[in-house]
Protein backbone atom coordinates (compact mmCIF):
# COMPACT_ATOMS: atom_id res chain seq x y z
CA UNK A 1 0.00 0.00 0.00
CA UNK A 2 1.08 3.14 -1.14
CA UNK A 3 0.93 6.69 1.44
CA UNK A 4 -1.75 8.13 -0.41
CA UNK A 5 -3.95 5.00 -0.19
CA UNK A 6 -3.34 5.08 4.01
CA UNK A 7 -4.32 8.04 4.15
CA UNK A 8 -7.47 8.08 2.09
CA UNK A 9 -8.23 4.66 4.63
CA UNK A 10 -7.67 6.94 7.01
CA UNK A 11 -9.54 9.65 6.07
CA UNK A 12 -12.79 7.34 5.39
CA UNK A 13 -12.27 6.04 9.05
CA UNK A 14 -11.98 9.36 11.04
CA UNK A 15 -15.49 10.04 8.58
CA UNK A 16 -16.88 7.20 10.40
CA UNK A 17 -15.37 8.56 13.47
CA UNK A 18 -17.43 11.88 13.14
CA UNK A 19 -20.74 11.13 12.13
CA UNK A 20 -20.58 8.69 15.52
CA UNK A 21 -19.36 11.43 17.50
CA UNK A 22 -22.41 12.06 19.52
CA UNK A 23 -21.25 13.68 22.96
CA UNK A 24 -19.27 17.20 22.59
CA UNK A 25 -18.86 19.90 19.88
CA UNK A 26 -15.72 20.24 20.41
CA UNK A 27 -14.47 16.74 19.77
CA UNK A 28 -16.42 16.88 16.02
CA UNK A 29 -14.40 20.07 15.43
CA UNK A 30 -11.23 18.16 16.02
CA UNK A 31 -12.05 15.61 14.53
CA UNK A 32 -12.48 17.60 11.25
CA UNK A 33 -9.38 19.62 11.58
CA UNK A 34 -7.89 15.80 11.45
CA UNK A 35 -9.66 14.69 8.17
CA UNK A 36 -8.34 18.60 6.82
CA UNK A 37 -4.90 18.10 7.55
CA UNK A 38 -5.65 14.47 6.19
CA UNK A 39 -6.33 15.94 3.10
CA UNK A 40 -3.78 18.32 3.26
CA UNK A 41 -1.53 15.36 2.62
CA UNK A 42 -3.24 13.98 0.17
CA UNK A 43 -3.11 16.80 -1.87
CA UNK A 44 0.31 17.58 -1.53
CA UNK A 45 0.87 13.25 -2.14
CA UNK A 46 -1.11 13.72 -5.42
CA UNK A 47 -0.26 17.11 -6.41
CA UNK A 48 3.25 16.89 -6.34
CA UNK A 49 3.52 13.50 -8.11
CA UNK A 50 1.92 14.95 -10.98
CA UNK A 51 1.52 18.52 -11.19
CA UNK A 52 4.55 20.09 -9.44
CA UNK A 53 2.52 22.69 -8.74
CA UNK A 54 1.26 24.39 -5.26
CA UNK A 55 -2.02 26.29 -6.34
CA UNK A 56 -4.65 23.20 -4.84
CA UNK A 57 -2.51 22.85 -1.65
CA UNK A 58 -2.27 26.45 -0.98
CA UNK A 59 -6.07 26.50 -1.70
CA UNK A 60 -6.87 23.71 0.48
CA UNK A 61 -4.74 25.24 3.71
CA UNK A 62 -6.17 28.48 3.08
CA UNK A 63 -10.07 26.18 2.88
CA UNK A 64 -8.78 24.60 6.05
CA UNK A 65 -7.30 27.80 8.06
CA UNK A 66 -10.77 29.47 7.25
CA UNK A 67 -12.83 26.69 8.68
CA UNK A 68 -10.96 26.04 12.04
CA UNK A 69 -11.16 29.64 12.51
CA UNK A 70 -15.12 29.73 11.77
CA UNK A 71 -15.56 26.31 13.38
CA UNK A 72 -13.85 28.16 16.93
CA UNK A 73 -15.88 31.05 16.34
CA UNK A 74 -19.14 29.53 16.52
CA UNK A 75 -17.79 27.05 19.63
CA UNK A 76 -16.89 29.63 21.57
CA UNK A 77 -19.98 31.70 20.88
CA UNK A 78 -22.27 28.26 21.46
CA UNK A 79 -20.81 27.77 24.73
CA UNK A 80 -21.15 31.59 25.42
CA UNK A 81 -25.15 30.98 24.93
CA UNK A 82 -25.41 27.68 26.67
CA UNK A 83 -23.04 27.21 29.22
CA UNK A 84 -21.54 23.91 27.55
CA UNK A 85 -20.87 21.95 24.54
CA UNK A 86 -22.46 18.98 24.76
CA UNK A 87 -24.91 17.80 21.99
CA UNK A 88 -28.14 18.13 22.74
CA UNK A 89 -30.45 16.59 20.03
CA UNK A 90 -34.19 15.45 20.62
CA UNK A 91 -33.85 13.84 17.40
CA UNK A 92 -30.74 11.73 17.65
CA UNK A 93 -31.34 7.51 18.04
CA UNK A 94 -28.96 6.50 20.47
Amino acid sequence: MNFSMILSVLMVFLFFIFFYTKLHYLSALLILEACMLIALLLCMCVVFNSFGTSSLFLTIMTLGVCEAALGLTVLLSYIKVKGNDYIQNKMMIS
